[in-house]
């Protein structure tokens, strides 16, 4: 069954990964997110503003290309690992096989590459945390919000289906840490 879920999982990266980058251009509404528990595993996708992150716009002209987004790709990527995470008990989990896709604000559908010009609004991130054990107790963490009031709260929508569980949230600066399911 184990093997089966990686098998799973590796199938649906390489998808990610060799799918045109418009396919992603609505995969998920800006600020939105989906947690999904299965076993000891929990699998993220997730929107983030682009204007979360510091020291990413090279010419501060308030809009990150793809070029500078490339350029910056680990600091984008460890931001999140240490920004979004898992808390159980007192252990924090980091998203493994952290996967980024950079959503520019009107993509046309027949566009398959980002030009040089363009401003990136949105990152959508996909990975999965990997827990030790089947906890009841699990809290989610989102320390990453931009300064624009208006892109600062992420709507959540949490599954377990094999606890038939479903569990709404919103995550917003003055409630960064939610229990899941509890």
């Amino acid at each position: 069954m184990k093997s089966m879920k990686k098998g799973l999982l590796g199938i649906a990266c390489a998808l990610c990964l060799t799918t045109p980058n418009t396919s992603f251009a609505h995969l998920m509404a800006a600020q939105h997110g989906t947690l999904s528990f299965i076993g000891t595993n929990v699998y993220i996708a997730l929107s983030l503003p682009m204007s979360a992150f510091k020291g990413v716009d090279d010419n501060d002209d308030k809009h990150v290309t793809i070029q500078e987004f490339n350029n910056h790709r680990d600091l984008i990527s460890e931001t999140i690992k240490q920004n979004v995470y898992l808390m159980e008990d007192s252990h924090k989990f980091v998203i493994d096989g952290l996967l980024l896709e950079p959503t520019t604000g009107h993509e046309a559908a027949n566009n398959y590459r980002h030009t040089a010009g363009e401003s990136i609004e949105q990152v959508t991130i996909m990975g999965r945390y990997a827990l030790t054990s089947n906890s009841a107790k699990v809290d989610f963490n989102i320390a990453l919000f931009s300064d624009d009031m208006t892109s600062q709260n992420y709507d959540f929508v949490a599954t377990d289906k094999n606890k038939k569980l479903t569990h709404e949230f919103e995550v917003m600066p003055s409630k960064p840490s939610i229990s899941v399911f509890n």
